[in-house]
């Protein structure tokens, strides 16, 4: 039973706070960045090589994890606004997955 002086939940705003983490996650190792990176030559031929970015690595998870958790907003966000919600969590989670696989060096 709801009582009468109950105040309604409010609609998150879009974009909200967690939207500005995610992107910020999936945007900013497009600018800086810290790679390390080794290969090995056996007589002038490359045998191995190996690249780390560190920065796309932390980018990449915290994209993931902060798109993730705009997915909770989606049920109070009126529907006007669900189409944008989801459009931006999607480019938000594939970009983080982008950062994460690519460009990072991870390897699931």
């Amino acid at each position: 039973m709801t009582d009468k002086y109950e105040l309604p939940r409010p609609t998150p705003g879009l974009p909200h706070l967690l939207d500005y983490m995610a992107l910020l996650g999936a945007v900013v190792p497009f600018f800086i960045s810290s790679t390390n990176s080794s290969s090995t030559t056996v007589n002038g031929v490359v045998t191995s090589s190996y690249s780390h970015d560190s920065i796309a690595l932390g980018g990449g998870i915290a994209a993931l994890v902060f798109g993730a958790l705009t997915l909770t907003l989606l049920s109070r966000t009126p529907a006007r606004d669900k189409v944008k919600r989801i459009g931006l969590t999607v480019s938000v989670l594939l970009l983080g997955a982008y950062q994460l696989v690519i460009r990072s060096g991870f390897i699931l």
